[in-house]
C-alpha cells in the first residue's frame, strides 16, 4: 500500500491530445474567442458589429440557409462586398464566429 501512494505518474503537455472541437466548445462556452484589441484605440481588423447587423436582418427576411457552410459563405460575400481594407476573415474565422448562433437554432428547431 505504501509504495501505491508514493508512486508518481509523469505526465507531459505532450501526452495529452484534446479534440478540436472540444477546444472550440470550451472556447465557446467561456467566451474566449473574443481577443481585446492589440493597442488602445486600434480599430478592429473586420468589421463584426456591422457584419452581424445585417446577418441578423438577412435571416430575419429569408431565414436561415439549409448549411452552416452556406451562412458562412454569405457572411465571407458581405465582407467582399463591405470591407474598406480589402482584408477578408478566412471562412474558417467566420465559422468559428457564427457556430454557436447556428448550433443554438438548430438545436431549437
Amino acid at each position: 500500500m505504501a509504495d501505491f501512494l508514493t508512486a508518481v505518474l509523469a505526465v507531459r503537455a505532450t501526452d495529452l491530445m484534446v479534440p478540436a472541437d472540444d477546444v472550440l466548445r470550451f472556447e465557446e462556452e467561456r467566451d474566449l474567442l473574443r481577443r481585446p484589441s492589440s493597442s488602445v484605440g486600434s480599430s478592429p481588423r473586420y468589421d463584426w458589429d456591422v457584419m452581424y447587423v445585417w446577418l441578423f436582418q438577412r435571416l430575419l427576411e429569408q431565414g436561415f440557409p439549409a448549411t452552416q457552410t452556406a451562412l458562412v459563405a454569405e457572411a465571407q460575400e458581405w465582407f467582399v462586398r463591405n470591407a474598406r481594407s480589402g482584408e477578408v476573415p478566412e471562412d474558417s474565422t467566420i465559422r468559428k464566429r457564427l457556430t454557436a448562433l447556428w448550433r443554438a437554432v438548430r438545436e431549437a428547431g
